[in-house]
């Protein structure tokens, strides 16, 4: 969507997006190569302030512990409150009746398949 001068919203045209892409666009250029904040290797948290590094190159967990630990109770009330999802992705060939003894039968809806 594209502001006009009235104010109103209207759909951007195909001329405009590539210019509307490019400004939306962060090029990054890594200040420390060889540095990766990856808690599942570094056994650290990882704290940015995206607003004025974007491009996530200082890490200041170690600048602001209590926010640390106040995001980190955040992420396990949520993780406590997620419920198995049910959606999974069918095999392809679940509805062959000859996994389910023959019978056409809804197979969709739980049991073991093969």
């Amino acid at each position: 969507m594209v502001s006009t001068s009235s104010g109103t919203r209207q759909a951007a045209s195909a001329l405009q997006l590539p210019y509307i892409r490019s400004e939306a666009t962060l090029l990054c250029t890594p200040r420390n190569p060889g540095f990766s904040c990856d808690p599942a290797i570094t056994k650290q948290s990882c704290l940015y302030d995206v607003e004025h590094d974007p491009c996530e190159t200082d890490n200041i967990a170690e600048i602001y512990p209590d926010m640390v630990q106040h995001l980190r109770g955040l992420l396990v009330r949520h993780r406590q409150s997620l419920v198995p999802q049910r959606n999974l992705p069918t095999a392809p060939f679940s509805a062959n009746p000859s996994i389910w003894g023959n019978i056409w039968t809804t197979w969709g809806s739980g049991g073991e398949v093969g």
